[in-house]
């Protein structure tokens, strides 16, 4: 039995068949569901929609009008193994290729079987995308790039044709960008949104988990859900507040989160009893400077945080505090691409010590990871005159609104 402690306001309570215990009496269950999904991002949107395909009553609720970070991202899915996308393009992947470059890439950060599960069904999950509405048609020219111009479907994301990625795996093009101007993220998060109405979830936006309600045997059995009663707009500016201002200073965005919670503090609450349990999508930490400093120091004054006002960490501690056990919290990725201009990745990347800090034309997480961990999150790209004015024409010749998304992806 998992010894939880009543005074910390993430604590489950305790409930059964009847209702929730708080307090010294008994709340009757409000809603009742099969599956409780918190957050509708990619994953709450695509868990929903699998639990309902499986015959489950499904309520979804997301703290503010749903999307999560897959809805401000660049949109980028990595999927291989032979979609219809590598084939038209003349590229031959395999699952056991995709498996022998992201070994070396995810290192110990998955499991292997997660990871082979992962390869093996990576064709299927594209195809799964495409029947939900995400447009991911033939288009464009592949090539390897920080984020490809707004015809591009597919193109290389990620380390692939780098020393020495390529000598354990035929280099393959993986990134597929859902096909539209800009950051396209928005794109999936609509289709999986639209797509688990359509197939009978209900959602109730603006609502917020409070904490688990966990049965004498430690299974959970349902949540405490706060519905907004201050003006939804209001929550809307400050969550773009402290996206935008907070993702800048971390100081100002402890702030404007406090600001935040307080306005949330005006709802109602409701007892939800979720019968197969519930399913918690709520995103990271990037938003919680106590716990960057906590878990990965290294990354906790990185110069921009993205993600969403939502990545504060408190999903994280409701399921700790449910006994929840964490893991692979010091894992993260700052990103410091070099292109474009693609000619730069002819310059030399140092360190303050004059020591080269990588192969500068790696991706730009891996790129950053090196920086952050080796050099102190500190490095000088060094390039001469003909480089640097070869660089200033791809820009003025090509698209520069897509080479600023390239940099905010």
């Amino acid at each position: 039995m998992i010894d939880h402690d009543p005074s910390s306001e993430r604590a489950p309570l305790r409930g059964d068949s009847s209702g929730a215990r708080s307090g010294g009496r008994t709340h009757a269950w409000d809603i009742e569901c099969d599956v409780l999904v918190v957050g509708l991002g990619a994953a709450g949107g695509s868990a929903a929609i699998e639990a309902r395909r499986g015959g489950a009553e499904v309520v979804v609720i997301d703290r503010f009008a749903g999307g999560g970070a897959t809805g401000r991202s660049a949109g980028i899915i990595y999927f291989g193994g032979g979609t219809e996308l590598q084939l038209a393009a003349g590229y031959v992947d395999t699952p056991q290729n995709m498996f022998d470059y992201l070994r070396q890439e995810v290192g110990d950060a998955v499991p292997e079987a997660t990871l082979r599960a992962f390869c093996e069904t990576s064709v299927a999950n594209f195809e799964w995308l495409r029947q939900l509405g995400v447009p991911f048609p033939v288009s464009g020219k592949v090539s390897k790039s920080a984020y490809p111009e707004s015809d591009c479907t597919l193109y290389f994301s990620g380390n692939e044709l780098c020393h020495p990625y390529r000598d354990s795996a035929t280099p393959a093009p993986r990134g597929h960008r859902p096909l539209g101007v800009g950051l396209t993220g928005h794109l999936s998060a609509e289709a999986m949104r639209l797509g688990m109405l359509e197939a009978g979830a209900l959602l109730r936006p603006y609502s917020r988990l409070e904490r688990l309600v966990v049965a004498s045997d430690g299974a959970v059995i349902g949540g405490v859900v706060c519905e907004l009663k201050a003006p939804r707009w209001l929550v809307d500016v400050m969550a773009t507040l402290v996206r935008n201002a907070g993702g800048i200073s971390p100081r100002l965005g402890g702030v404007l989160q406090a600001t935040l919670r307080a306005i949330e503090r005006s709802c109602k609450r409701h007892h939800v009893r979720a019968r197969r349990g519930v399913i918690l999508c709520t995103g990271g930490f990037v938003f919680d400077r106590k716990l960057m400093l906590e878990h990965a120091p290294a990354y906790a004054d990185c110069s921009m945080r993205l993600g969403t006002a939502g990545d504060d960490g408190s999903g994280i501690a409701i399921g700790q505090a449910a006994g929840g056990v964490l893991g692979k919290m010091d894992r993260c990725t700052a990103w410091r691409f070099i292109d474009p201009p693609e000619a730069w990745w002819g310059g030399i990347l140092v360190g303050r010590s004059g020591a080269r800090i990588c192969n500068e034309t790696l991706y730009g997480g891996k790129v950053g990871e090196h920086m952050i961990e080796e050099h102190g999150g500190k490095g000088t790209l060094i390039v001469d005159a003909s480089t640097m004015a070869r660089g200033r024409r791809q820009v003025m010749s090509g698209n520069p609104p897509q080479c600023i998304n390239a940099y905010l992806a």
